[in-house]
C-alpha cells in the first residue's frame, strides 16, 4: 500500500465525514432531488474546469462499448448512492444515516468472497467486526423509511464498487470521471420531475441564493462530489474494492463529532462501543491484511 494511498483514504474520510451534516443543511431548506441537481451540475462543471484538456481529447476514444463500460460504472456509484444518500437524509438523522450506509464495507466483502469463492481469514473477522457494530448500534435505531434507503444505498455502493475494479476501460482515468459525473446529472435531471414536488426550478434557483444552500452546493460539487470521487475511483484503481470500500469507515467518526457539535445529535454509549468495532474492522483490512501479504511477497 503506497503512501499516497493511506494519505488520500485520510482526506477522503475526511471529506465523506463532513458531507452529510454539510448536506442535511441544504436538504432541509430545498429537498433532496433539488439538492442533488444543483450538486451534480457544480460536479460537472468543476470537474471540466479543472480537466478540460482531457476530457475534449477523449471524445476520440468513447465508442459504444466505452459508453456503456462507463454508464454502468456510473449508474451505481454516481447516480444512485448520492441520490438515495440525499433522499434519506430528508428522513433521518444524520447520525442514523452515517451508520447504516457504512455498512457498505460488510455487502462488498460478502460479495467478493461469494465471488471468488474463497473466505479470507482477515477479511472475514473484519466483516464480523463491522456487523458486530453495526448490530450493536442499531438497537438504537428505529428502523423506518428513511432507513430502509440508506440500507439500499449501501449496497448499491457495495455492488459499485466491486464494479468499478472489474471494468476496464481505455479512457483516460481523469476524462471517465468526468463522463460518469456527465451521465448521472443527466439522469438526476431527467427523474427530477418525478420526484420534486410544486415548483421545478424555483429550489434549483434557491440553491444558488440562499447562502447556506449555496455553501452546501459549493461543498458538495467541488469536494464532496468532484474530489472525493476523483480519490474513491483512484483508490479502488490503485489498491482494491475491498480496501476503498474499508477506507471509508474512518468517516463516521468525523460524521458523528461534527452532528453532535452542531446538530445536537449526541451519540449514545452503544452507538460508540459499535464505531469502536466498525473501527476496528478498518484497521484490519486497511493496515494489518495489506501488512501481511506484503510479508507472504516478500516470501
Amino acid at each position: 500500500m503506497a503512501i499516497r494511498s493511506l494519505w488520500l483514504t485520510f482526506f477522503m474520510a475526511l471529506i465523506w465525514g463532513t458531507s452529510f451534516p454539510v448536506s442535511k443543511i441544504a436538504i432541509d431548506i430545498i429537498g433532496p432531488y433539488a439538492f442533488r441537481v444543483a450538486g451534480s451540475l457544480m460536479s460537472c462543471l468543476v470537474i471540466f474546469i479543472f480537466f478540460n484538456k482531457t476530457i475534449i481529447s477523449s471524445f476520440k476514444m468513447i465508442d459504444r462499448s466505452a459508453f456503456i463500460r462507463i454508464f454502468i460504472i456510473a449508474v451505481p456509484n454516481v447516480f444512485l448512492v448520492p441520490t438515495l444518500n440525499s433522499i434519506a437524509l430528508h428522513y433521518i438523522s444524520v447520525t442514523n444515516a452515517t451508520i447504516l450506509v457504512y455498512t457498505m464495507p460488510c455487502f462488498t466483502s460478502l460479495i467478493l468472497m461469494a465471488i471468488s469463492g474463497k473466505v479470507n481469514i482477515i477479511s472475514l473477522f473484519s466483516l464480523v467486526l463491522c456487523l458486530s457494530g453495526i448490530m450493536f448500534i442499531l438497537k438504537e435505531v428505529k428502523f423506518g423509511l428513511g432507513e430502509a434507503v440508506i440500507l439500499c444505498s449501501a449496497i448499491f455502493w457495495a455492488v459499485g464498487a466491486i464494479i468499478s475494479q472489474k471494468i476496464v476501460s481505455t479512457i483516460p482515468f481523469k476524462a471517465r470521471l468526468f463522463w460518469q459525473m456527465l451521465m448521472s446529472t443527466i439522469l438526476v435531471c431527467a427523474t427530477y420531475p418525478f420526484f420534486q414536488s410544486g415548483e421545478l426550478l424555483q429550489p434549483i434557483s434557491k440553491a444558488f441564493v440562499d447562502p447556506r444552500c449555496l455553501m452546501s452546493v459549493l461543498y458538495l460539487g467541488i469536494v464532496g462530489n468532484a474530489v472525493a470521487y476523483y480519490i474513491w475511483f483512484y483508490l479502488i484503481q490503485n489498491e482494491s474494492a475491498e480496501y476503498a470500500s474499508y477506507a471509508t469507515l474512518l468517516s463516521p467518526v468525523i460524521t458523528v463529532i461534527i452532528a453532535s457539535s452542531f446538530l445536537n445529535e449526541i451519540p449514545s454509549i452503544r452507538q460508540i462501543v459499535g464505531f469502536i468495532l466498525i473501527l476496528t474492522s478498518a484497521v484490519l483490512v486497511n493496515f494489518l491484511k495489506p501488512f501481511i501479504m506484503k510479508l507472504r511477497e516478500a516470501r
